[in-house]
């Protein structure tokens, strides 16, 4: 019951679906998952499908009331990709999941695995076809299967895929353990001295993509202009304005939670819409994209820019005094 109670929830997240139908259609093609079936309970089968069916009954009326939201549950774009895109999104895809010289960096780090993982994961890949008949052969081979075309829908959603691979790296990894082991099935000195080489293995995997990660993010130009630094840049002037006077920030309206939670380190200041601002009094800081969409522009000159170096559109804020 608890089973079935995690599984119905995890189906209301995007992508999770998959996994669980790779999971059934597991249970129906391999042999010993079906013989388990067979043989358990049918009163806690029963009331596993009751739990199951009760907790997805607000999602089958959000999706009768809007069956756009399946599409995201999904993860099916609006439109699909021609034949000769999808082969050049899984194309694209296989080199940013492994391909060391397609360097690049956006929100994610590329490659997203290292070479040894890849190695790893080849390994495993290996051991999962040649025991194709195992119940793990079948859930990650059959996952695997579904996981592609959506990756061809939808490269952007390329980190779907790192899951199943790092569970096939771990039977890699397995396999690696066992064939040293099979090398010396008496000698209990060679075996545990030949642990010593495939921790260091791992610990340098480890070791390279922990500082892979955090100074690509520190020192990558690439990462640096993929996020909004304007939060941190408002953030420091409204920290360094001294004085009690009102300050306001104008931003974007889906902007104004975040920035009232920084107006709040502040005494007299608040966030609102551009759109409702009225430059001609007061003290304002005003987001540069919004100020075409102000109700009552500013008379003269700005009091103050505030520019930043992570984007080409250097001037992020104005700073007026009325």
């Amino acid at each position: 019951m608890a089973f079935a109670f995690a599984v119905a929830l995890s189906l209301y997240t995007p992508f999770m679906v998959y996994l669980f139908a790779a999971a059934l259609l597991a249970s129906m093609l391999q042999p010993h998952l079906r013989y388990l079936i067979n043989e358990g309970s049918k009163y806690h089968l029963t009331l596993g499908t009751g739990v199951f069916v009760l907790i997805l009954v607000p999602l089958g009326w959000g999706l009768y009331k809007d069956l756009s939201q399946l599409s995201m549950l999904l993860a099916i774009p609006p439109q699909l990709p021609g034949p000769f895109d999808f082969g050049k999104n899984l194309v694209q895809a296989t080199a940013n999941v492994g391909n060391p010289y397609a360097l690049g960096t956006d929100e994610r780090i590329l490659p997203l695995l290292s070479l040894p993982l890849v190695c790893l994961l080849l390994a495993g890949a290996g051991r999962l076809l040649s025991h194709f008949h195992s119940v793990r052969a079948y859930v990650l081979l059959i996952w695997a299967a579904l996981l592609v075309p959506i990756v061809g829908f939808n490269p952007s959603q390329l980190t779907v895929l790192l899951v199943p691979a790092f569970l096939v790296i771990a039977i890699g990894l397995d396999l690696l353990i066992r064939y040293w082991y099979r090398l010396f099935p008496r000698n209990p000195y060679a075996r545990f001295f030949g642990i010593l080489p495939l921790a260091a293995l791992v610990l340098a995997v480890v070791s390279f993509n922990y500082q892979r990660y955090f100074y690509t993010m520190l020192y990558s130009e690439q990462a640096v202009v993929a996020f909004n630094q304007d939060a941190f840049l408002a953030q420091k002037e409204v920290s360094g304005t001294k004085g009690g006077a009102p300050l306001t920030l104008a931003v974007a309206p889906q902007d104004v939670p975040l920035y009232q939670i920084i107006a709040e380190r502040r005494t007299n200041t608040t966030a609102v819409a551009a759109a409702t601002a009225n430059l001609t009094t007061g003290t304002w800081l005003v987001a540069e994209a919004q100020l075409p969409t102000v109700a009552a522009p500013p008379a003269g000159v700005a009091n103050k820019l505030l520019i930043t170096d992570t984007t080409d559109n250097a001037l992020r804020f104005r700073l007026y005094i009325r």
